[in-house]
């Protein structure tokens, strides 16, 4: 079974959800917080979510996108 290497995740301390990407390093993309071990990920429909990590994410999403064409 392969585990999922990124996504949005509930950190300890944190009052919102981050968006996580295990390579290379497990830091949130906002840079403001890492997670050790394998992570607990899941879309988060209740949650709040970093304002920043979202940016980062559609940018990442978009770039993509650019590449693949």
């Amino acid at each position: 079974m392969k585990t999922k290497r990124e996504g949005w995740s509930w950190l300890l301390n944190s009052r919102k959800g981050h968006y996580v990407v295990f390579v290379p390093d497990g830091r949130a993309l906002c840079q403001r917080w890492a997670i050790l071990g394998s992570g607990d990920f899941a879309e988060p429909t209740h949650l709040e979510r970093c304002a920043m990590c979202e940016r980062e994410r559609v940018k990442r999403n978009l770039s993509g996108q650019r590449e693949s064409r």
